[in-house]
Order: C-alpha cells, then sequence, then structure tokens
C-alpha cells in the first residue's frame, strides 16, 4: 500500500472558544492514519482538557492498540508559548474516536507527566499560543 493523498479537515476539540483548529489526515500502508492537528488560541480557549477527535466515520481500532487507557502513547506534540518557550506534550487514546493530550514537564522542572493539557496547563493559554500534534493510530475496518 502507498500513503494515500494528504487530507485537510477541521478537527473537532474540547476547546472551541478562541480557538482556530486545522488538521490533515493520510492513510498510511494497510490500516494506519496519520493525523496532523493544531489549535491556534487568539484569546483564553474553553476550560477543558484538550482533546481533538479524527474526522467523521474514522475510528480507532482498539483491537490494535497495547492499552486503551490513557497510558496507550499514539505520538508527539508541541505546545508554542507565543514564541516565546516551547513544552513537550504527547497525544494519548481517549476513546475510539479522539485523542487527548498529556503534558511531560513543566518550566525549569522534570516531572513525570502532571496531567491534561489544558486552558491552563502547561501555560495559561493566550493570543498567539498554539498546540501542534502528530499522531499515527490503526483504523477500523481499514485492512492490511
Amino acid at each position: 500500500y502507498w500513503p494515500s493523498v494528504v487530507t485537510s479537515y477541521t478537527p473537532v476539540s474540547s476547546w472551541v472558544s478562541n480557538t482556530t483548529l486545522t488538521g490533515t489526515w493520510q492513510r498510511i500502508g494497510g490500516d494506519l492514519g496519520r493525523f496532523n492537528c493544531q489549535a491556534a488560541c487568539s484569546g483564553a480557549p474553553t476550560t477543558a482538557a484538550l482533546t481533538f477527535a479524527l474526522p467523521s466515520g474514522l475510528t480507532i481500532n482498539t483491537s490494535k492498540l497495547v492499552s486503551v487507557g490513557v497510558e496507550q502513547t499514539l505520538g508527539i506534540g508541541k505546545v508554542n508559548d507565543s514564541n516565546a518557550a516551547l513544552y513537550a506534550i504527547v497525544p494519548r487514546y481517549n476513546n475510539s474516536t479522539s485523542i487527548i493530550c498529556i503534558n511531560l514537564g513543566a518550566t525549569g522542572t522534570y516531572v513525570n507527566e502532571p496531567g491534561v493539557t489544558s486552558e491552563s496547563a502547561p501555560i495559561t493559554f493566550g493570543n498567539g499560543d498554539f498546540v501542534n500534534i502528530e499522531f499515527t493510530v490503526p483504523i477500523t475496518n481499514w485492512n492490511a
């Protein structure tokens, strides 16, 4: 199988207020989907743990994941604090149609995954801040 054409979509997210959402997806091989998502803030986002949904009609094939808990890391990501600082985050399994973003540390410290990325963690999000993630998951009914 060759990779499919990269397709743009607007992800559904838990952040709605003051947030512009963009994304792309591509089929890789027999049953993997690669997704890139961004949440760019023009002000304070919705008060919520940050999640991104897959495009409509796509479902994560949980039988091919090691775990269906939030401990299942699916990719890599970053928080950009208005180009002043970067923070590492990881996309994790949330449910069969969405992922959740998890913080990996805090400024000046080394901590073990302090929690979900939210409107106030790892930074207080506002104008000019954004989140980028990339993740790969097996998709139901895409047979290898």
